[in-house]
């Protein structure tokens, strides 16, 4: 085993270690400072806070109304008792007029 059979694996591992370091150092440069990062999370629990208050305050948005309260179904009530006033009585059915005289002897 040669020299050089030992040089070239042992730079590739420094060169390779001086890569790492390089990187580490860099990354932590380029990450916000600790308090700007705590000024965007405290905004963004406000945002969610009013988020929340206005999700919980839809229900009292929403118009409430029953069918008693609206005014449009007492109208198209009045509108059908109205047009069915003037409509001729049902009569009664042949079956029903035989069940109430079977032999015939009707009034």
């Amino acid at each position: 085993m040669g020299m050089d059979e030992v040089i070239v694996p042992i730079g590739i591992l420094m060169f390779m270690n001086g890569l790492a370091l390089y990187m580490i150092y860099d990354s932590r440069n380029k990450l916000p400072p600790t308090e700007e990062i705590h000024s965007r999370l405290d905004e963004m629990f406000e945002a969610l806070n009013i988020v929340a208050n206005v999700l919980n305050q839809i229900p009292n948005l929403v118009p409430q109304f029953s069918i008693e309260q609206n005014p449009l179904v007492n109208a198209f009530t009045e509108w059908i008792r109205a047009g069915r006033e003037g409509e001729p009585e049902p009569q009664p059915s042949i079956v029903h007029h035989e069940l109430d005289a079977p032999d015939g002897e009707g009034d």
